[in-house]
């Protein structure tokens, strides 16, 4: 198709400075006023008509080939003139001719680079939501295994809060148990020493009753001690004072009696030891009397009828009741 130059933008990257300056705008210009060309070619030259160079940078021309399809046709159009300025305008535009085709294939290039680029970017991006996507669904898994371990967990502290709360009953029930065990067994100890403390308080009382016994008793044997002694000191003065007495002359016959006496001192004070010695044994006046007469008749002395030794009070006390009857029986005797 026919080829609109007015369509085609300029590109500001084949305005290139020449070493004097000018531009290539003004090159072209400059060549189309000195010297006669063909036709075409002066009316692709006329003013505002002479832009023909394409912007790389625009996509939409390089996809439609529009500046491909150009520079080829420029190409052929300017083999026909064969002057020196045609030629040099040849050469000027096959040059630029020359770079556009390198600017278009620089331009496919970047095209493609880029395609392969939005291809990687959209892979990329296609990972990416892939992975967000699998994120995602681990984070929602997560989060139901953290609301099933929590409803675990909830489960295993309302177990466990049940099990401790059944514990705390077992112990309250064993405490209350033993406290009753314990109850019981303190009143039975406390029964137990309460009727101890009985038994012993009526010991206490029996023993205080019989010790109660024991001093009358010692205070009745004190004072039977008492009297036995004071009898013992009477009979020892009555002893010294019959010792003491001298014989009185005595009538023809008299020897009888003397001996007789004697025989019955004798026999009291023998009654006395025996007394003394034996206490349970009842020790007969008349038979004593007969057993030393016989004694008398074979003419050997049966005891000393020396008066005895003053008598221990505790040997007057362990014999006061014995003593006490001998007496009488001593006092029945001598009268």
């Amino acid at each position: 198709p026919e080829l609109d130059i007015d369509e085609v933008p300029l590109s500001s990257k084949l305005k290139r400075k020449s070493e004097g300056g000018a531009s290539t705008h003004v090159k072209k210009q400059r060549i189309a006023e000195e010297a006669p060309v063909h036709p075409f070619v002066q009316k692709w030259l006329q003013p505002p008509k002479h832009r023909v160079v394409v912007e790389c940078s625009d996509r939409s021309a390089l996809e439609r080939g529009s500046a491909l399809g150009f520079a080829f046709r420029a190409s052929e159009v300017l083999r026909a003139p064969s002057s020196v300025e045609g030629k040099n305008l040849w050469g000027e535009v096959a040059r630029i001719a020359a770079e556009m085709l390198h600017l278009a294939k620089n331009g496919a290039m970047a095209q493609e680079a880029l395609r392969l680029g939005e291809v990687e970017a959209n892979n990329a991006l296609s990972v990416a939501q892939d992975d967000l996507e699998t994120a995602r669904r681990r984070q929602a898994e997560l989060a139901k295994e953290c609301e099933d371990a929590n409803l675990e967990a909830a489960k295993a502290a309302s177990l466990l809060q049940t099990r401790v709360d059944e514990e705390k009953e077992k112990l309250k029930v064993a405490h209350e148990a033993q406290l009753e065990i314990l109850k019981r067994a303190h009143h039975e100890e406390v029964a137990r020493l309460v009727n101890e403390k009985a038994d012993l308080d009526k010991e206490n009382g029996d023993q205080r009753s019989e010790i109660d016994l024991l001093l009358d008793e010692k205070k009745a044997l004190q004072k039977e001690n008492k009297q036995l002694i004071r009898e013992g000191k009477r009979r020892q003065e009555e002893i010294e004072a019959l010792k003491s007495e001298k014989p009185a002359p005595q009538a023809p016959g008299s020897d009888l009696a003397v001996k007789a006496q004697a025989s019955l001192n004798s026999i009291l004070i023998l009654k006395r030891k025996l007394e003394a010695d034996h206490p349970n044994i009842k020790w007969d006046v008349k038979e004593m009397a007969n057993f030393v007469i016989d004694f008398m008749a074979s003419g050997r002395p049966i005891v000393d009828a020396t008066p005895a030794p003053p008598v221990d009070q505790e040997d007057e006390a362990a014999s006061g009741s014995s003593s006490e009857s001998s007496d009488d029986e001593d006092g029945d005797e001598e009268n």
